[in-house]
């Protein structure tokens, strides 16, 4: 017993079940590290619990700029060019904009989401108890996303071409 996988370029792989579900799992989220990943490719990423509350983290580059205001001033001289790090800032639920910490508990959730309107609203809808678990037997049509422990793949309706592909796919891979 095992699993089939036909990929877009029609590239077919075969795995026993019980490796093939050990890579593969249905989730309602990403670990922490993917959500850095995803945070490295340029995408915004939230806990779950935080997507209601309209709250996410992103990736803000570095750059060099000149100092010209407080508090700043106050460190350097005016005119001082200074290095700006890569760092990770919050969205808060108020507006806000501030730099982000990971807790213990952040770090260590499974419950992290890629950031986009049509996330939001899947997500807003879960957490009002309109979900499904998804497993092999699933109908297609209910199928949003399923992330993979070594790589993490979305489907965003949204996306009309790219949500249809994936889900063509998803679907052999859920008929074998």
């Amino acid at each position: 017993d095992g699993y089939k996988v036909i990929y877009e370029d029609n590239y077919v792989s075969w795995s026993p079940k019980e490796i093939f579900e050990l890579a593969y799992r249905p989730t309602n989220g990403m670990t922490f590290g993917l959500a850095i990943e995803a945070l490295k490719k340029g995408h915004k990423v939230a806990r779950k619990g935080w997507v209601e509350k309209d709250m996410f983290l992103f990736l803000v580059p570095g750059s060099k700029f000149k100092v010209n205001r407080p508090p700043l001033l106050g460190i350097y001289e005016d005119g001082t060019e200074i290095s700006y790090h890569t760092h990770i800032d919050m969205k808060t639920a108020q507006g806000d904009i501030i730099p982000w910490l990971a807790s213990q508990a952040d770090m260590l959730a499974e419950d992290w989401v890629i950031v986009n309107d049509c996330t939001m609203t899947k997500l807003k809808l879960m957490d009002k108890g309109i979900s499904k678990r998804y497993e092999r037997n699933t109908d297609i049509d209910d199928v949003k996303s399923v992330s993979l422990s070594s790589v993490s793949r979305s489907i965003y309706p949204s996306k009309r071409n790219y949500s249809e592909k994936h889900r063509k796919l998803f679907k052999k891979f859920l008929e074998v």
